[in-house]
C-alpha cells in the first residue's frame, strides 16, 4: 500500500480533475479569487482491485485456449499460452489476497496508539512472516478470530499457496516418455505416451491443482480464482468491512460491474468448493 500527499496550491481561476479507477473525473473549479492556504490530504492507495482484476482477465484467457490441451499422450498436456495464463491467475489471486491483508493491517494501525505487539508485528510485517502467518495474526488479535475455525477454507487457502510457491520458485520437472522406436531408423521414434515421475501426484488432495508444469489447465486457474473469492468474502466478514469486486464486462469497455465476493460466487460458471458456506464467514464461532 502506498500514500499519497496531495497539496492544492493557491491559484486563481484553475480547475483541479481527479479521475478515478472507475473512470468518473471531478472537477473542482475555482474563479475571480485566490484559494486558501494549501490543504494537505492523505489518500491510500492499494492494489486489490487491480490484481483481482488481472486474476479475472488471466481466468478468462485460459479459458479461450483450454480446448488445447492434449490428452492424448496419456497426460493432460497444456498449450503454452494455457499455461502462461494459469501462472498468471495463480499468482494474481494470491497477491489479491496478500494485498487486502495488508490493506487491513494498515488501516488498523493507524487508529490510534499501538500496542507492544502491533510494534512488533509491524517491525516483522515486511520480513520473517509468511502470508498464512500474517492472516492468523491479524484474525486473531484484530477480528478475534481463530483460523483454525474454519478449517475447510484454511486447508484451501494452504495447498493454493503450496501451488503458488511452486510456480513462483519453479525449478524443471522431469517427465517419462515412451517412445516406440523407428523399425528401419533406431535413432528416432514415435512418442507414444508421457507420464509424470512418482511423487509429483496427489500433492494437493484438498484442491486436486495440478502437481505437474506441463499439466497445468484451465481448472486450475478457475480453483486459484474461486479460493481468492472465497478468502476475501471471509476476511471482509470477519472484520465487518464488506468488500467490493469491480471490473470491466466483456464487450462493453464502458460498461462496469461491483458486486459482493458473495454474490460474485453465485455467477461463476463452475464452483468447485461448494461444501464451503460463505453464509457462516460472519457468524461468532463459540
Amino acid at each position: 500500500m502506498h500514500t499519497l500527499w496531495i497539496e492544492v496550491h493557491g491559484l486563481s481561476g484553475c480547475s483541479l480533475a481527479v479521475q478515478s479507477d472507475l473512470g468518473a473525473v471531478n472537477y473542482l473549479v475555482v474563479e475571480d479569487s485566490m484559494m486558501p492556504d494549501p490543504v494537505v490530504r492523505e489518500m491510500s492507495v492499494h492494489l486489490t482491485d487491480s490484481l483481482f482484476r488481472s486474476s479475472r482477465d488471466a481466468l478468462k484467457r485460459s479459458e479461450s485456449v483450454s480446448p488445447k490441451g492434449d490428452e492424448s499422450l496419456g497426460v493432460y498436456t497444456s498449450s503454452m499460452f494455457e499455461i502462461q495464463a494459469v501462472v498468471e491467475c495463480a499468482i494474481a489471486s494470491f497477491l489479491t489476497i496478500e494485498a487486502l491483508v495488508n490493506r487491513f493491517f494498515s488501516n488498523l494501525v493507524k487508529r490510534g496508539k499501538t500496542s507492544p505487539f502491533e510494534r512488533w508485528l509491524k517491525s516483522r510485517w515486511h520480513f520473517g512472516l509468511r502470508t498464512e502467518d500474517k492472516i492468523t495474526l491479524v484474525l486473531d488479535h484484530y477480528a478475534s478470530t481463530d483460523f483454525l475455525d474454519f478449517p475447510i477454507l484454511r486447508e484451501l487457502f494452504l495447498e493454493m499457496t503450496s501451488f503458488r510457491n511452486t510456480l513462483v520458485h519453479t525449478t524443471p520437472q522431469d517427465y517419462e516418455m515412451l517412445i516406440q522406436p523407428s523399425p528401419t531408423d533406431p535413432t528416432s521414434g514415435t512418442l507414444a505416451s508421457v507420464a509424470e515421475r512418482s511423487g509429483q501426484s496427489n500433492k494437493y488432495p484438498k484442491t486436486k491443482l495440478s502437481s505437474g508444469i506441463w499439466s497445468l489447465r484451465h481448472e486450475d486457474a478457475a480453483k486459484c480464482h474461486e479460493i481468492m473469492v472465497l478468502m476475501l468474502a471471509f476476511l471482509g466478514a470477519r472484520f465487518k468491512d464488506q468488500q467490493s469486486l469491480v471490473w470491466k464486462e466483456t464487450g462493453s469497455p464502458e460498461k462496469w460491474r461491483v458486486t459482493t465476493p458473495e454474490d460474485y460466487l453465485k455467477e461463476l460458471p463452475v464452483r468447485y468448493f461448494v461444501n464451503v458456506d460463505v453464509t457462516k464467514f460472519g457468524v461468532s464461532v463459540p
